[in-house]
């Protein structure tokens, strides 16, 4: 039996501008501070900072999200 191996996209500047489009200002960062707290949890001492976080008010924008996401390859970690 194979493994099969996901090959993910990396995050670039029309993906960030259409979270942009989507979320508006206030629905998604990129400020330093705000990556480490959402990068790490309360378990070990580990941090891997995300390139970005988002802020979805609904189910619609989550669908969204995803929906881009899973179309591009882009990785999501759910927190």
């Amino acid at each position: 039996m194979s493994e099969s191996v996901i090959t993910y996209s990396v995050l670039e500047k029309s993906d960030l501008e259409y979270f942009h489009e989507l979320l508006g200002d206030k629905g998604l960062s990129t400020e330093i501070e705000v990556l480490k707290k959402y990068g790490s949890d309360e378990t070990e001492d580990i941090s891997s900072p995300p390139p970005v976080v988002l802020l979805p008010a609904n189910t619609k924008q989550v669908s969204a999200i995803l929906r881009h996401c899973n179309e591009r390859k882009i990785a999501v970690s759910p927190r």
